[in-house]
C-alpha cells in the first residue's frame, strides 16, 4: 500500500508548484481520470460519463487510470469515487442523511465523490455542468448543449448538500435516461413502497391454512366422537343438585356457558368476515393489490418485526425497508374510520399504530432501534393520507402521496400544506413527499411549472426531506418538467422562470422564445383543469383518451402556430453547427410527438361524432372511423420506431376507447340484416373486412345470424345461463363521505335500476364458469371463436356530474394467465362485442365427448365507473357458432 504521508506530501508539492495549472490546455489533458482499484458499479459509470463529456467538450479523451494496490498514486488527476488518494486526505464525509456531493481540490488533484456511489454520479454531473459548461437538457449526447472549449480550469472545492436529502424519479426505461437523471441531480430514494403483502406473505398464509386444516380435522373428530357416545340418562329428582355460592348469587355450576366461541381462525390476519363461509378465503395474490390484513390480531406485530429483521439481513446496506399499505381500499376486519380526509375514510392511526408496535420491538438486527441510521419506510396513501393523531416512533419514515400538479388549485394547495406540516410534527424523524409527474400516460403535454415550483417550495418549508416522483416520461414533452424539478429539489430558492429560460435556450436555441410560449399555453390549460377539480382530485385523466380534450381547439391551434414559428426560425439558420443540428433534433422530437397528439385527437373526435341518421351516413362514419384509427396506428408505430427506445413507447392506441361501431352498425340496418339493401350489405361487408383495428368483422358476423325463433331462444337461454337472469350487484365502491346508492330491484330476479355516486366503483355481473366438455351444452363453455356480447344501458338523464365516466371490462383467465379488454361507455351506455380469445386453456378439447373439467370464474364482466353511474340494464350473451 502507498504510504499516506508520501501521498500527502506529493499532493501538497503539486499544490505549491502548479496552483495555476489548467486541467486541459493546448489540446491535451494534463490530468488523467483515476478510479479506485475495485470501483463500485456506479463509480465506474460515473467515470465513463466524465470521460465521455471531457472528450465531447474538448475533442480529446483523458486517460483512465485505475489505482493499483502497492503502486505509487498519481499526484494529479480527476479522482472519481472513494479512491485511496482521497482516503489518504483523511477528510471524513459529513454524517448526514441522504446525498452530499463532494468536490475536493488539492493542487491538480480534483476529487469527485458522494456519500454513496449514486451521489458520486450526481457529483460528476455537477462537475460537467459547472466546469465543462454542459447543460443536460434532454437525455443522451444529442440532448445536451455545450460549447467546445480550448481550456478547462481547476474548479473550486465544494461540498453541496441538496435541499432534499433524497430525490428520485421513476419510470426510466434505459441507462441513457437514468444517466441523465443522475447528471442533472437526481439520486436514489430509500425503500418505502407497498410492503404489507411482503410481510403477510405465502409462508405466513400457509401457516394459518395448516392450522385451520388441523382445527377442522379435530372438529370433525370431536363431532364423530360425540355422535358415537351414548347420551347420559336423564337425571332423577334430587340428583346432582346445584350448590349455590352465597358470594355469587345466581351462580349455577350445572348451567352450561352457551356464549358462542369464535373459531380460532377469526384471529387470523387473513380472515375476511365477508367471506367466512368459504374460509380459508381465496388465496391472496401476494402482490401490492392484496387487501390489507387484520393488524389487531395476536401475532401480527411479530410477523411485521420478523419481516423487517429479515429485510435488513437480506439487504445489509439498506437505509430503510418498505412497509407501506397495499394499493387497495379493502381493509380486512373493517377497522372503523377515524374521520374523513379529502372525503375519504381515514385509517392512519390504525396502520401507524401497528407500525409503532413493530418499531418498539426488535426490528433492526444491528440494534439501531431508535432509527438513527435505519428506518421503516411507509406510505401516507389513500386511507392513510391524513396525518396521524397519535405520536409516531422516530424510526417510521412516511412518504405522503399527492398529485401536486393540483397546487394550481388554491384550496388543494392549502389543505395539502397543512397536512404535510402535521406529518412533520407527528414524531417521525423524517418525512418524504411522493408525487405523480406522469408523461407518456397522457395524450397531450402535461406540464404545470408554476404548480411544480410552488409545491416544491411549500413542501421544503414544511420540513420534508425526500421527494419521489413517478415520471414515465415522453421526453419530447417532459424533459423541461423533469429538469426543472431536479434543479428546484437541489435549491428551491431559485427562480423557476430563470431556470426555464436557461433550459429553453439550451434546448432550442433560436427557437427558445416560441417554444417557451407554446409551453405557456399548455401550462395554462392544465392550470385551468386543476382549478376545475375539487380538493379531492387525484391524477386526473390518467390513461384516458379524454386527456386530449384538456386543451381546447383554440389552444391546440395556438400551440401549433408557435411550433410552426419555431420550425421557421430553426430552418432560417444558415450555419449548421453541431449545436444547431442538436437543437433541430430536439425540436423534431417535440414536433413529431405533437403531430402524434394531434392525430390522436382526430381519432377521438371521430369516435365521439354524432350518431348517423341513415344508412348511408352510418357507412360513411364507420369507414371514416376505421380509416383514421388505422392511420393513427401506423403513425404511432412509426413514432415508436424513431423514439420509443429513447424513452418509453407511446401506447395511446391501447387506452380504453369509446367505440360507436355497434350503434352505428345498427343505424345502418335499423330493420335487421335480412332487410338491408344489397348495395348496403356489400358496403358493410367491405367495411367489416377492412376494419382490422376495431371489431367490425365480429360485429358483422353477429349481425348476419338469422333473425328467427332459434336465435331469440338462444339469446334468452344464454343470458339466463351466463347472467343468472340478468341480475347484477355493485361492489368495491371507493369510500367517500358523499357516497350514495339509490335504487333496488322491484323483485328478486329483476334487474337493478341503480344510481350510484362514488369516486370509483364497479357494477358486477355474476362471474361465468366455463364447464369444459362436462357442461350440459355449448352455452356452458368458452371456446375460441365464440362471440361475447356485453351490453349496458345507462340512464343519462340521472347523471349530473359532467366528469362521470363508465367503462365495460371483460377479464378472461384460465388460472394461469389473464387478459382484460376494456371499452369506454357513451353517456347512454355501451356495447362490447369480442371473440373469446385464443391461447387460453378453457378446459375444452374441441369435442363434446372429451371430458376436461371446469374453470371457475373464467370470465368476469363488470362496469367500472368514476364519479357517478345510473344503470338500467346489463347483459352478457355468449353466441356459439354451432347454434
Amino acid at each position: 500500500m502507498p504510504r499516506p504521508v508520501a501521498i500527502l506530501a506529493a499532493l501538497c508539492l503539486a499544490c505549491v508548484t502548479a496552483a495555476a495549472a489548467e486541467l486541459f490546455e493546448q489540446g491535451r489533458w494534463r490530468v488523467p481520470v483515476v478510479l479506485p482499484a475495485e470501483p463500485e458499479t456506479d463509480e465506474w459509470y460515473a467515470a465513463q460519463t466524465l470521460l465521455d463529456w471531457c472528450e465531447r467538450v474538448t475533442g480529446v479523451r483523458p486517460e483512465l487510470i485505475p489505482e493499483q494496490p502497492g503502486a505509487d498514486l498519481p499526484a494529479r488527476g480527476l479522482f472519481v469515487g472513494r479512491t485511496a488518494a482521497w482516503l489518504a486526505l483523511s477528510r471524513p464525509l459529513p454524517d448526514v442523511d441522504g446525498d452530499v456531493l463532494v468536490r475536493d481540490v488539492e493542487g491538480e488533484a480534483v476529487f469527485l465523490l458522494g456519500t454513496n456511489p449514486i451521489a458520486t454520479r450526481a457529483t460528476v454531473g455537477r462537475f460537467c455542468e459547472q466546469a465543462l459548461g454542459v447543460c443536460f437538457a434532454f437525455p443522451g449526447p444529442r440532448g445536451a448543449d455545450w460549447v467546445v472549449r480550448s481550456s478547462v480550469g481547476l474548479p473550486s472545492p465544494e461540498r453541496f448538500r441538496p435541499a432534499f436529502a433524497w430525490r428520485e424519479i421513476s419510470g426510466l426505461s434505459n441507462e441513457v435516461s437514468q444517466e441523465w437523471a443522475y447528471a442533472v441531480g437526481y439520486g436514489k430514494a430509500p425503500d418505502f413502497s407497498h410492503g404489507f403483502f411482503r410481510a403477510f406473505n405465502r409462508e405466513v398464509y400457509a401457516e394459518f391454512v395448516e392450522d385451520f386444516e388441523n382445527y377442522r380435522r379435530q372438529e370433525d373428530a370431536d363431532q364423530q366422537t360425540a355422535n358415537a357416545t351414548p347420551r347420559p340418562s336423564p337425571l332423577r329428582a334430587g340428583e346432582r343438585k346445584a350448590q349455590i355460592d352465597p358470594r355469587r348469587p345466581h351462580f349455577d355450576p350445572l348451567v352450561k356457558d352457551r356464549t358462542p366461541k369464535a373459531p380460532f381462525y377469526e384471529a387470523s390476519p387473513f380472515y375476511d368476515e365477508e367471506g367466512w363461509v368459504d374460509w380459508p378465503r381465496r388465496s391472496p395474490n401476494f402482490d401490492g393489490y392484496d387487501p390489507m390484513p387484520r393488524l389487531k390480531v395476536p401475532g401480527a406485530v411479530e410477523i411485521g418485526a420478523r419481516y423487517t429483521r429479515e429485510w435488513f439481513h437480506q439487504h445489509p446496506g439498506a437505509f430503510s425497508m418498505p412497509f407501506g399499505v397495499n394499493d387497495t381500499l379493502h381493509f380486512l376486519g373493517s377497522p372503523p374510520s377515524e374521520g374523513w380526509y379529502r372525503d375519504r375514510p381515514v385509517r392512519t392511526d390504525y396502520v401507524m399504530g401497528y407500525l409503532n408496535e413493530v418499531a418498539q420491538s426488535f426490528w433492526e438486527p444491528s440494534g439501531d432501534l431508535s432509527g438513527l441510521r435505519h428506518a421503516i419506510g411507509t406510505l401516507g396513501y389513500l386511507q392513510t393520507l391524513r396525518a396521524p393523531t397519535i405520536r409516531l416512533h422516530p424510526a417510521i419514515f412516511p412518504w405522503v402521496c399527492a398529485d401536486r400538479s393540483a397546487y394550481a388549485n388554491a384550496d388543494f394547495a392549502a389543505m395539502e400544506s397543512v397536512n404535510l406540516a402535521a406529518w412533520v410534527r407527528s414524531g417521525a424523524r423524517r418525512v418524504g413527499a411522493y408525487d405523480y409527474w406522469y408523461g407518456v400516460d397522457y395524450t397531450v403535454p402535461r406540464v404545470s411549472f408554476r404548480a411544480q415550483a410552488d409545491a416544491i417550495r411549500t413542501v421544503h418549508a414544511a420540513g420534508v426531506v425526500g421527494w419521489y416522483a413517478e415520471l414515465a416520461p415522453l421526453w419530447a414533452f417532459d424533459a423541461p418538467k423533469a429538469w426543472l424539478g431536479a434543479k428546484l429539489l437541489q435549491d428551491p430558492s431559485q427562480d423557476p422562470d430563470a431556470l426555464l429560460a436557461t433550459w429553453f435556450a439550451a434546448a432550442y436555441g433560436p427557437a427558445a422564445d416560441e417554444m417557451r410560449a407554446a409551453y405557456r399555453v399548455l401550462e395554462g390549460a392544465w392550470e385551468r383543469d386543476a382549478r376545475a377539480g375539487s380538493v379531492d382530485q387525484w391524477i386526473r385523466h390518467f390513461r384516458t383518451e379524454g386527456s386530449t380534450f384538456v386543451l381546447t381547439a383554440a389552444e391546440v391551434a395556438a400551440v401549433s402556430a408557435r411550433v410552426e414559428a419555431a420550425r421557421r426560425l430553426l430552418a432560417a439558420q444558415d450555419k449548421p453547427t453541431y449545436r444547431l443540428v442538436n437543437q433541430r433534433w430536439r425540436f423534431d422530437q417535440f414536433d413529431e410527438a405533437w403531430a402524434l397528439s394531434g392525430a390522436f385527437r382526430v381519432v377521438v373526435e371521430a369516435r365521439r361524432a354524432a350518431d348517423p341518421v341513415n344508412a348511408a351516413e352510418a357507412i360513411d362514419r364507420l369507414t371514416a372511423l376505421s380509416a383514421v384509427e388505422s392511420a393513427y396506428r401506423r403513425t404511432e408505430a412509426a413514432f415508436n420506431t424513431s423514439w420509443g427506445a429513447y424513452g418509453l413507447p407511446v401506447a395511446w392506441s391501447r387506452f380504453a376507447a369509446t367505440n360507436p361501431r355497434p350503434e352505428w352498425l345498427d343505424a345502418a340496418m335499423p330493420y335487421g340484416c335480412a332487410r338491408v339493401a344489397a348495395t348496403t350489405r356489400r358496403a358493410l361487408a367491405a367495411w367489416a373486412a377492412g376494419d382490422t383495428i376495431g371489431n367490425g368483422s365480429v360485429l358483422w358476423r353477429l349481425a348476419q345470424l338469422p333473425e328467427d325463433r332459434e336465435r331469440r331462444e338462444a339469446r334468452i337461454g344464454h343470458t339466463k345461463a351466463g347472467n343468472h337472469g340478468g341480475s347484477y350487484f355493485f361492489g368495491e365502491l371507493s369510500p367517500h363521505r358523499r357516497n350514495q346508492v339509490n335504487g333496488r330491484p322491484a323483485e328478486e330476479s329483476a334487474r337493478y335500476n341503480a344510481h350510484i355516486l362514488a369516486p370509483a366503483g364497479k357494477v358486477k355481473g355474476v362471474a361465468y364458469t366455463s364447464r369444459g366438455d362436462v357442461g350440459g351444452g355449448w352455452s356452458d363453455r368458452l371456446v375460441p371463436g365464440f362471440i361475447l356480447d356485453f351490453q349496458v344501458e345507462l340512464d343519462a338523464a340521472k347523471t349530473r356530474d359532467p366528469e362521470a365516466k363508465a367503462r365495460l371490462v371483460l377479464t378472461f383467465t384460465d388460472g394461469k394467465k389473464t387478459r382484460t379488454i376494456a371499452q369506454e361507455c357513451r353517456p347512454t351506455g355501451g356495447r362490447l362485442v369480442v371473440e373469446v380469445p385464443a391461447g387460453f386453456d378453457w378446459g375444452v378439447a374441441g369435442q363434446p365427448d372429451a371430458s376436461r373439467g371446469e374453470i371457475k370464474h373464467s370470465l368476469r364482466y363488470e362496469l367500472t365507473f368514476e364519479k357517478e353511474v345510473a344503470v338500467k340494464e346489463m347483459d352478457l350473451v355468449l353466441w356459439s357458432p354451432r347454434r
